[in-house]
């Protein structure tokens, strides 16, 4: 899901002065959205890891 797909799936509800105060979308695209919120966490507390060469993810693979 892109913002440009999601848009068009999104509704807004608005106040009396025309303020959009809540969004109302499928669940579809709001469990997509969690996933990428908890995908993006992971990736950013793992940010600051080591790193390893494919010769040793292969090695650590293969050994189990």
């Amino acid at each position: 899901m892109n913002l440009a797909t999601m848009d068009s799936k999104v509704k807004f509800l608005i106040d009396r002065k025309g303020k959009r105060t809540h969004a109302v979308l499928p669940i579809k695209e709001y469990m997509e959205l969690l996933e990428n919120l908890h995908d993006n966490t992971v990736a950013d507390s793992r940010a600051n890891e080591g790193t390893i060469s494919l010769d040793e993810l292969k090695m650590r693979l293969k050994n189990g």
